[in-house]
């Protein structure tokens, strides 16, 4: 029965929307409207710990407006998805909810899913944490420790999985009207049908000329230089996508998630990754119709098998390769910087040959330097901190000018206060290390 009473609850929530939205749109931003645990008039300041337990469309019209909408204008418009194990999947629809929705005439807020959990200092200011939980689990530290450090944080509680349909609601209504802060129609998704299009043209060309177009791409083992590259066209509130057009197996997941740990503890920057062709409508619009911060990381593998679609004369595997060159020429053809990475046929390889592409330089530095130097600030530690030291363009220590072949010479000979490392390093780690530090 009691679930019952909550589904009626929920549909004569429904049947109110349009109205509360329209009261939602009409108040003036910053100030939140009255619900639950909201008192009226209180101001959401960075910083501030949110707890949301109702999920009716008040609930969700403050959640749109104030926290997801404004914050979003301000900066964070990077929303972080924490979910409890129990309910880890919603991620995967609240990510196409938002991205899908605001992605579109160079706005937008990028969902954040599945990005493991780091230290408060890994992350930059255009972060909105939110924290998905069940009402019997125990407390998150890593969340605690986000709180306390400043960062804001929205708690969503859900008593038992009954509450699913709210969360649903919730985040529908919060959405429309985050959309409405933005000032776009989230009811569209114009850039969707334009990789469509483009994959009919591609698939047009195997049909004319029996293979498909050439695409430039970087065998993963050889992908450090590349990676680099894009990541040194980062600007203030890029974001770091990467995009599997792969089967999604451990060994993948494994390489994603220490990919996107490793680019994010370097950078700050927000990561999101997806499996093609997906993600196409999902992240897609946000993509190619959102703010151009994307730094897009495209990932495509040699199929070893193949099944072939009736009545047509290229393959599943065919299709797929077209997606991706057609998702590649949407991207590029708005001068978005992308790399494309192959993995060749053997996919399992290649994960791990890429994520070592991009971990190696981090892993050295964490392992050997990160006792004296900081990699995220410029403050010293027990030698100088190492963030921005390329753009500074001079050692502090020593007046040098910031060069590899100086670089080098100060790790391997040390100076008054750092032991030297020419016996403690072989020299491609040393290069590793160079490469990191030129990126911080």
């Amino acid at each position: 029965m009691p679930a019952l009473t909550r589904r009626r609850v929920l549909t004569a929530g429904v049947l109110g929307t349009v109205a509360a939205a329209a009261a939602a749109c009409s108040r003036p931003f910053g100030r939140t409207p009255a619900g639950p645990n909201l008192p009226p008039g209180e101001d959401l300041v960075f910083g501030a710990s949110l707890e949301l337990t109702g999920s009716g469309a008040v609930a969700g019209m403050a959640f749109g407006s104030v926290v997801m909408g404004r914050m979003a204008t301000q900066g964070r418009n990077k929303v972080t998805l924490i979910a409890s194990p129990k309910v880890a999947t919603l991620g995967y629809w609240v990510e196409q909810l938002i991205a899908e929705s605001t992605g579109k005439e160079g706005k937008g807020i990028v969902p954040v899913e599945g990005e493991p959990v780091g230290k408060p200092a890994v992350y930059g200011d255009d972060r909105l944490f939110v924290y998905i939980r069940m009402d019997a689990d125990p407390p998150n530290r890593a969340v605690q420790a986000l709180e306390k450090a400043g960062h804001p944080v929205v708690t969503l509680t859900m008593r038992d999985k009954l509450d699913l349909g709210g969360e649903f609601f919730r985040w529908e209504v919060a959405t429309a009207i985050a959309g409405a802060v933005l000032g776009i129609d989230a009811f569209d998704q114009p850039n969707v049908q334009e990789s469509k299009d483009n994959t009919k043209k591609v698939l047009a060309i195997f049909k004319g000329k029996g293979k498909l177009p050439a695409a430039e791409s970087v065998a993963a083992s050889k992908a450090r230089a590349g990676i680099k590259s894009l990541l040194g066209k980062a600007k203030r509130g890029s974001y770091f996508a990467i995009m599997a057009y792969t089967a999604r197996t451990p060994g993948s997941e494994a390489a994603i998630a220490a990919i996107r740990t490793a680019v994010r503890d370097k950078t700050k920057i927000a990561t999101t990754a997806g499996y093609g062709p997906r993600f196409l409508h999902s992240t897609g619009q946000l993509h190619k119709g959102g703010p151009k911060t994307g730094l897009f990381l495209q990932v495509v593998q040699n199929d070893a098998k193949d099944v072939s679609i009736p009545g047509q004369p290229y393959s599943f595997s065919v299709l797929k390769q077209a997606q991706a060159i057609g998702d590649l020429q949407s991207l590029t053809s708005r001068r978005l910087p992308v790399l494309r990475v192959t993995l060749g046929r053997e996919p399992a390889a290649g994960w791990r040959a890429l994520a070592a592409a991009v971990k190696r330089g981090h892993d050295v530095f964490q392992e050997k330097c990160s006792i004296c130097h900081f990699d995220t600030s410029e403050a010293k530690k027990i030698g100088p901190g190492l963030k921005g030291l390329n753009k500074r363009g001079t050692f502090s220590v020593n007046g040098n000018k910031v060069t590899d072949e100086n670089l080098k010479t100060w790790i391997e000979n040390g100076d008054s206060l750092m032991p030297p490392f020419k016996e403690a390093l072989e020299e491609a780690q040393i290069k590793d290390v160079i490469a990191y530090v030129k990126t911080l």
